[in-house]
């Protein structure tokens, strides 16, 4: 039965409460709920229910205050606590016909019974997944102050707010698109099958990068990232998979930054890691530089700015411990022809995602900036993935909001409808979001996509609320990819 939502103070941290039932003393025929006799105060507890708060978790800023990390929390302290598995966060293997089967914690190659799986895409795609749930964001003014809330919860509202429904879904662990030549199709799985080759999709000439041979991944591009695709080529390939699939779709990239934010309590995704718990017994900091640290020219002279983690490396680490939905950062050695190190890349996880910042760039789908040269730079998302897409016109899409017109270090993001682009610039890299925006009016305009996270040599400029709204859904690039999603119903937007 539906259920009024038991308002909670955001500042209590409490689990809810409010105002019990009214007592009927003098009708005989006394209403009931779930059959229990409303007899003077009762608590939700006592009428059967769920109170509201026990359901939702959320972390909330001062903005007269710059720092990224989160004043507070509200909601249900132990739902924070165990937001990955209330959530159902994690890695499973998804079938074309959108079946779920939730992989071991502790070893990918195992599902949870403890079965061998294999992750070559025999048994569906290799995905980073959570239950469906709602999301809201809001700013108040409290005794002068300025707060802005985020809340994530498994009811559809949140004292006066309505919050915006996210159906199950997933996006690719590896963050990160493969590409199946043969057959097409946007894919996540782990192989060496040339089938699957990454980067342009053809090796290297060590002739032309003296540092490399055949043998490395980062010449040969068996088992790596697929590269060098425009966003409508990864997205129509996605497509080939049926209904409910996408790449990178825009609800699947919010996803990936609010949980972040929610569950660390820090804006700023380079957050020092701290594997301590706070004083309140919840996680803290982020998750390090990541991928981010290398110089472009290296880079570049190593194997022009093509991957450089392998697909592997999200299932054993270089000392062969298995990763699974870990959480952390698992160090990657980048060696050249001769074994030498050339590069130790802090590879960081999110409950078994892999680089959700930095590496190399991931598009962003279903979501339009119209860039005007001398006016406004207006955000536009679609309402519907289950239907057709066009790149090319915001004709058929919802207006978010406006974006910040110049770059800088992002201080505001555009919650509505989950755009999660910068709408105020004016922080640095250890206040407010922490990331940067790219954006160039004069020179890149017309309609542009957002590209994600950063790549491989943009430091602390890099993280997950990183934006460059550069290129079209066209632009093709050694450095972009676009990761598979899947969601179970449509992810509508109003």
């Amino acid at each position: 039965m539906a259920t009024d939502v038991i308002n909670v103070n955001p500042f209590n941290g409490g689990s809810g409460g409010g105002g019990g039932t009214s007592d009927y003393p003098d009708p005989t025929n006394k209403p009931k709920i779930n059959g229990v006799t409303l007899v003077g105060s009762m608590t939700p507890e006592q009428l059967g229910l769920e109170p509201a708060s026990k359901a939702c978790f959320g972390r909330y800023w001062n903005e007269s205050m710059s720092q990224s990390k989160a004043t507070g929390y509200f909601g249900n302290l132990d739902f924070g606590k165990n937001l990955v598995a209330n959530l159902g966060l994690g890695r499973y293997l998804v079938t074309d016909d959108r079946r779920y089967t939730k992989l071991n914690p502790q070893n990918s190659n195992q599902d949870i019974a403890g079965n061998a799986v294999a992750l070559d895409g025999t048994q569906g795609q290799c995905m980073w997944c959570w239950n469906e749930f709602y999301y809201g964001a809001w700013k108040e003014t409290i005794s002068g102050v300025v707060y802005t809330f985020e809340v994530v919860s498994l009811l559809p509202t949140y004292q006066n707010h309505k919050l915006t429904r996210i159906p199950r879904g997933g996006l690719s662990w590896l963050n990160a698109g493969v590409w199946d030549a043969a057959g097409g199709k946007l894919c996540s799985l782990i192989s060496n099958d040339a089938n699957y080759r990454g980067g342009g999709g053809s090796a290297l000439n060590p002739a032309t990068y003296t540092q490399l041979d055949t043998d490395l991944p980062q010449c040969s591009f068996l088992g790596m990232p697929r590269t060098e695709k425009s966003l409508n080529a990864f997205s129509a390939a996605a497509r080939l998979r049926g209904t409910g699939w996408e790449a990178d779709w825009f609800v699947a990239r919010a996803v990936l930054e609010i949980l972040m934010r929610i569950y660390f309590g820090d804006r700023n995704s380079q957050a020092a890691i701290n594997a301590n718990a706070d004083s309140d017994g919840l996680p803290q900091g982020g998750l390090g530089a990541g991928v981010t640290e290398w110089s472009g020219g290296s880079w570049n002279s190593y194997n022009g700015y093509y991957p450089l983690i392998p697909n592997v490396f999200s299932i054993k680490d270089d000392e062969d411990n298995d990763i699974g939905d870990f959480t952390g950062q698992k160090i990657y050695v980048i060696k050249d022809k001769d074994g030498q190190t050339v590069y130790s890349a802090k590879v960081p996880f999110f409950a078994g995602l892999m680089n959700p910042f930095g590496h190399i760039w991931q598009f962003v789908n279903g979501l339009i900036v119209d860039i005007e040269v001398d006016g406004a730079s207006k955000v536009y998302v679609t309402p519907s993935m289950y239907a057709a897409y066009d790149s090319t016109t915001v004709a058929d899409k919802i207006f978010a909001g406006n974006m910040a017109r110049s770059g800088g270090w992002i201080k505001e993001l555009i919650y509505d409808k989950l755009a999660m682009l910068p709408s105020k610039v004016g922080g640095s890299s250890s206040t407010y979001h922490g990331d940067e925006l790219y954006t160039d009016p004069a020179t890149y305009h017309g309609l542009k996509v957002r590209l994600a996270g950063g790549r491989a040599h943009h430091g602390a400029n890099a993280g997950a609320s990183l934006s460059r709204t550069y290129y079209s859904a066209a632009a093709t690039s050694a450095h972009l990819s676009a990761p598979l999603c899947v969601f179970s119903d449509d992810p509508q937007i109003e």
